[in-house]
C-alpha cells in the first residue's frame, strides 16, 4: 500500500478533476434551466449523460480506492477532515461499484431529459406526457437501491441519500408528533381565528421592480453578489457550481406579491452555506465544503424564509422598503396587516406558497406517495387520484387540475425521490435551532434594525463552517444540546398563530 504522503498528493490531483467535472456539470445543469432553448434540451441532456458516465469512472477507479484506503488505515496520523473526506468517498464508491456504469450514464441522461419533459407536461397540464418518465425513473431507483443497499426497504435507500441514517420508522414518528399537534390548531384557527385581509398581496406588482427587491433582500442577509448568481426558473432552485460561483433562482408572479421574496429568501439560506462552507478556515478548499445533508441545508432556507422572513421584526424594518417600491398598490396596508397576510394560515393546493403552519402536510402527502411508489404499492397512473384524494383528507382542498396537484414538483422528474421529508426535518432543526440562538443573540432587535450579520455568523460558526465535517446528527447534538426534537418546531408554531390569530 502507498504511503500516506504520497496518498496525500494523489487525492488533491483527483479531487480536482472531480471538481472539474461536477463544475461543467453544475454548469450544464444550470443552462438547461435557465437559459437553454428547447430545441436544446435533449443534447444538453445526452452531454450530462456522457460527462455524469466519465465522473462515475473516476469514483470507482482503483487508483481512487488505493488512496482512500491509504488514508482509512492511517487515520491516527491522518487530519481529521482528510478521514471525512475519505469515508464519504468510500461510501459513494461502495454503492457506484455496484452499479454498472452504462446504467449510471443512461440514468443521468433521463435525469435531465425528465425534468425539461416535466416543465412542458406541467405548463400544459398534461400528466400522461410525464408519466413515462416518471416511470422509468422509479425503475432506476428501486433497482439501484437493490444493487447498492439489498438489505433496505426501497425507500430507506432513498432516504439515505439525503438525510443519512434516516428511517421511515423516525419519519413515521416525526411526522406522528407535528401532526397530533398541527391539525387541531389548523381546524381551530378555521373556525375561531380572526379574519385577515389580504387582498393587496394578489394587486399587481410589476416583475421589474421584484427583481430590485430581490436583489436587495440577497444583499441584506449577506449573500454574496460578486460570489453569485440570480436568475429565474420555472421551479426555484440553488446550485453550487464551485467555489466563487454559487446560483440561484427564484420565480416571479406580477399578482403574488410575497412569492419571489420569500423564495428569493428561501434559496438565499441554501446560497448562504455554500458561500461560508467553501471560506471556511476548516473545510474550505475541500471536497467537505458544502452541505452535510439536505435536512441541515432545508433548516438554512427554511430559517431564513421563515424565522426572519416572515417575522415581525423584520417587516418593521423592510415594510418602509417595500412601500417605497410600490407607493400606489401599498397605500391603504399597515404593518399589522402585511404581517398578518403573510402569516396567514390556510390550507392551499401549492407547497411552495404554503404557510408555516400547513407546510409540513404538503410534505406528509409527497412522503406518503413516495413510500407506496417505491414499494410498487401503486401504479403511476393512479398518482393524480391518490394525490387528489390525500389533499382533500389532509387539508381539505382538491387540486382543479394536476399543473397545481401532482405535477406541481419537480423533484421527482429530478430523481430526487426521498428528497421531501428532508424540508419537514429542515423546518425542525431550524426552529431548535432558533430557540438555542436566541438565548445568545438579541433576534429581535437585530432584525428591527436590518442588522441580521451578527445573525449570519451565529450560522456560519456553528453550521456553515462545518460543511459536512460533522454528521447530521452530531451538528445538531453540538448546536443545542440534544438530538432532533420536534417539540420545538410544535411549539414555535403553536406560540406564533395563537398570536397572529387570536
Amino acid at each position: 500500500m502507498m504511503k500516506l504522503e504520497q496518498a496525500r498528493e494523489q487525492f488533491k490531483t483527483i479531487a480536482a478533476r472531480l471538481k472539474a467535472y461536477q463544475y461543467v456539470l453544475g454548469l450544464a445543469n444550470w443552462d438547461m434551466s435557465t437559459l437553454a432553448p428547447p430545441k436544446g434540451k435533449q443534447a444538453a441532456a445526452k452531454a450530462i449523460g456522457v460527462l455524469s458516465g466519465e465522473r462515475f469512472a473516476i469514483t470507482v477507479s482503483p487508483e481512487l480506492r488505493e488512496v482512500v484506503e491509504t488514508i482509512l488505515a492511517n487515520k491516527d496520523e491522518a487530519t481529521r477532515v482528510e478521514v471525512r473526506e475519505a469515508e464519504l468517498l468510500y461510501e459513494d464508491m461502495e454503492k457506484l461499484e455496484k452499479i454498472p456504469k452504462e446504467e449510471y450514464q443512461e440514468y443521468s441522461e433521463l435525469q435531465s431529459t425528465s425534468m425539461f419533459v416535466w416543465e412542458d407536461a406541467k405548463e400544459q397540464n398534461d400528466f400522461d406526457m410525464f408519466a413515462p418518465y416518471l416511470e422509468k425513473i422509479l425503475y432506476f431507483s428501486r433497482r439501484f437501491a437493490k444493487l447498492t443497499k439489498p438489505d433496505m426497504h426501497p425507500y430507506n435507500a432513498c432516504l439515505d441519500d439525503y438525510e443519512k441514517g434516516v428511517t421511515m420508522t423516525e419519519l413515521d414518528a416525526f411526522f406522528g408528533a407535528v401532526r397530533e399537534k398541527t391539525v387541531p390548531l389548523v381546524e381551530r384557527i378555521a373556525k375561531d381565528g380572526r379574519a385577515i385581509r389580504d387582498d393587496f398581496m394578489l394587486r399587481t406588482y410589476p416583475v421589474d421592480k421584484q427583481e430590485e427587491i430581490s436583489r436587495r433582500l440577497l444583499e441584506l442577509i449577506g449573500f454574496d453578489m460578486k460570489a453569485g448568481v440570480m436568475a429565474a426558473s420555472e421551479h426555484p432552485f440553488t446550485n453550487e457550481i464551485t467555489t466563487g460561483d454559487v446560483r440561484l433562482t427564484t420565480h416571479f408572479y406580477e399578482n403574488m406579491l410575497t412569492s419571489a421574496m420569500l423564495s428569493t429568501v428561501h434559496e438565499g439560506g441554501h446560497g448562504l452555506y455554500e458561500q461560508h462552507a467553501q471560506l471556511s478556515p476548516v473545510v474550505g478548499g475541500t471536497t467537505l465544503a458544502t452541505g452535510v445533508s439536505m435536512g441541515i441545508h432545508e433548516s438554512q432556507s427554511r430559517f431564513y424564509e421563515n424565522s426572519i422572513g416572515r417575522s415581525l421584526p423584520f417587516w418593521e424594518y423592510f415594510f418602509p422598503i417595500l412601500k417605497d417600491a410600490y407607493p400606489q398598490q401599498l397605500a391603504d396596508v399597515t404593518l399589522e396587516e402585511f404581517y398578518r397576510a403573510i402569516n396567514i394560515a390556510k390550507p392551499g393546493l401549492i407547497r411552495i406558497e404554503a404557510d408555516e403552519l400547513t407546510y409540513n402536510l404538503h410534505i406528509m402527502v409527497r412522503y406518503e406517495l413516495e413510500k407506496l411508489l417505491l414499494e410498487g404499492s401503486v401504479a403511476v397512473k393512479d398518482l393524480p387520484r391518490l394525490w387528489n384524494e390525500k389533499y382533500e383528507a389532509y387539508l381539505g382542498v382538491t387540486p382543479p387540475d394536476n399543473a397545481r396537484g401532482v405535477l406541481q414538483d419537480v423533484h421527482w422528474s429530478g430523481g430526487m425521490l426521498g428528497y421531501f421529508p428532508s424540508y419537514a426535518l429542515g423546518n425542525a432543526y431550524a426552529a431548535q435551532m432558533f430557540a438555542t440562538m436566541r438565548k445568545t443573540l438579541d433576534f429581535d432587535g437585530l432584525c428591527r434594525k436590518g442588522d441580521l450579520a451578527p445573525i449570519g455568523a451565529w450560522l456560519n460558526e456553528n453550521v456553515h463552517q462545518y460543511g459536512c465535517l460533522k454528521k447530521p446528527g452530531e451538528l445538531i447534538v453540538d448546536i443545542t444540546g440534544e438530538s432532533l426534537n420536534p417539540q420545538y418546531l410544535t411549539d414555535y408554531l403553536q406560540d406564533k398563530f395563537e398570536k397572529v390569530y387570536f
